[in-house]
């Protein structure tokens, strides 16, 4: 799906994969403290083992931004997350595979999500976004108003005012000596 995004969009999506890069610096001590103050009650277990999920609840509400970008990396956010989750299930007793496994996908996942949202590409909705510059205004066609564009180059930044001067320099508005 090609759709054109700012440079917000990719802020915001970014912060999904950093989000989930440094939130297990909060969530596994919590973990870690709950197991040790484990009580051996079965729902007292669960609670315990439940509770650092709160420190992920941003990543699950971004799951449903009217965003369709910021959607799209939020989901594949819930997915990174997903699989964690099962490589810690599935080696069982085998708890150096499961730190590995997760540290892999944690590592990998979160680098991997950051380099996509900065590209403007998702593979959870299969999105190939345009990244949209904002550098001058842009104005209806056909644009030939030299004075709109000698304003921008007298009061814009750096960026507006050369591409202000390439607009006047295609209007034949720039003397050369």
């Amino acid at each position: 799906m090609e759709t054109q995004i700012t440079k917000k969009d990719i802020q915001n999506a970014r912060l999904v994969y950093l989000w989930l890069l440094f939130t297990p610096i909060l969530a596994v001590p919590c973990w870690a403290f709950s197991g040790l103050a484990n009580s051996g009650d079965g729902f007292v277990n669960i609670l315990g083992a439940a509770l650092p999920l709160i420190f992920y609840a941003p990543v699950f509400i971004w799951a449903f931004a009217p965003n369709p970008y910021l959607k799209a990396h939020a989901r594949q956010g819930v997915v990174l997350l997903f699989l964690r989750f099962c490589c810690g299930m599935l080696v069982g007793a085998n708890i150096q595979y499961a730190l590995v496994g997760n540290l892999i996908l944690w590592l990998i996942g979160s680098l991997v999500g950051l380099a996509q949202a900065a590209n403007g590409r998702a593979w959870i909705g299969n999105i190939h976004a345009e990244i949209i510059n904002h550098a001058v205004p842009s104005r209806p066609a056909p644009v030939q108003d030299a004075q709109y564009y000698l304003s921008i180059f007298r009061t814009g930044d750096p960026g507006e005012r050369v591409a202000a001067l390439r607009q006047l320099e295609a209007l034949g508005q720039v003397e050369t000596f």
